[in-house]
Order: structure tokens, then C-alpha cells, then sequence
């Protein structure tokens, strides 16, 4: 296992678990510097675009994934009235109809 991997590893075991980045917060005990990256993840997750894979790890309104920027930002009107704003790509397009519901029709 090359360096990469292994710090990779490390993280994931010892702070993910099998949640992605995006459902993990700060926790009391967290290392300085874990607290360290879940006080600026919402500002990385705004800048930087995501290959989806699988999309089980790509929030579907929140993460950048398609288009120049976030789909709450390209779509604010339906991003404030969407019923579950916290889902992957996997469970939106995963169901068809997609997987997506609105508080007004």
C-alpha cells in the first residue's frame, strides 16, 4: 500500500467509518486537526468539484458534481423547498421515478 493509501485508511477507520465525509461532524475527542478540516468542510465542499463513482459518497443538491457550481446554488428556488436536502446522487437517480420530492407541487 503506497502513503496515500494508507493515511487514507487511517482517516476512514478512525473517523468515517462508512459515512462519507459529507455525514461526519465534529465530535468532542477529535484530534486538532480533524476539528481543524470539519470547521472549513462546508467552505471545500462549495469550491471543489466531485467525480461521482457510484454516487454514493456525492450529495446530490449540496456537492458540486454537474454544471459550474452546486445545484442549491443553481437552483436555489427548488433547493428551499425540497423535502430531503441531504441526499446522494445514488438515492436521487437510483429510483424512477427519481427519487426527489418537493414541499409544494
Amino acid at each position: 500500500m503506497n502513503e496515500e493509501g494508507t493515511w487514507q485508511t487511517l482517516l476512514r477507520r478512525k473517523y468515517l467509518g462508512n459515512k462519507p465525509l459529507t455525514q461526519v461532524t465534529k465530535q468532542p475527542g477529535d484530534s486538532q486537526f480533524w476539528s481543524g478540516l470539519m470547521e472549513i468542510k462546508d467552505q471545500f465542499f462549495e469550491r471543489g468539484k466531485f467525480v461521482v463513482q457510484n454516487g454514493l459518497q456525492t450529495r446530490f443538491w449540496e456537492d458540486w458534481w454537474i454544471g459550474n457550481k452546486p445545484l442549491k446554488l443553481q437552483y436555489p428556488t427548488l433547493y428551499r423547498i425540497v423535502r430531503k436536502k441531504n441526499q446522494t446522487v445514488a438515492s436521487v437517480l437510483g429510483a424512477s421515478p427519481l427519487n426527489v420530492s418537493f414541499r409544494r407541487a
